[in-house]
């Protein structure tokens, strides 16, 4: 569950992050947001418990900006023109996004804390 989660999680503010009619500035906030996540990930080293925190407090914190990105994500799904905008743009924001991407998979090692298992039930209306 974790495992899908985290990938849910990368393609729904990677893609919103590049595309879907947006305006630079939000394409700059879901980068960021990712970018908020993975730090939360990564600011728990090995600790599994203080992760769940972590990422507890990043949704809590951001619950209207993520509901807003993952709107934004479902209303492009079957958008051409959004999906040829989201690969011309993905561009400018690969690297950040990369960067990212290695705390983010450090959710994986914890996906059978029990903490962060009831943490998944939480974000689900975020995914």
């Amino acid at each position: 569950m974790i495992r899908n989660l985290l990938f849910s999680c990368a393609l729904v503010f990677s893609a919103t992050a590049c595309g879907g009619g947006s305006d630079d500035a939000f394409m700059e906030k879901s980068v960021v947001m990712m970018e908020g996540l993975a730090k939360a990930i990564g600011d728990a080293g090995e600790d599994c418990g203080k992760m769940a925190t972590n990422v507890g407090d990043f949704v809590k914190k951001n619950e209207g900006a993520m509901k807003e990105i993952k709107a934004k994500g479902e209303a492009m799904k079957n958008d051409k023109a959004a999906a040829e905008k989201m690969a011309k743009a993905a561009e400018k924001y690969k690297d950040r996004l990369e960067k990212a991407m290695p705390a983010m998979m450090g959710m994986m090692k914890c996906a059978d804390d029990p903490k962060m298992k009831e943490l998944q039930d939480k974000l689900k209306d975020f995914m």
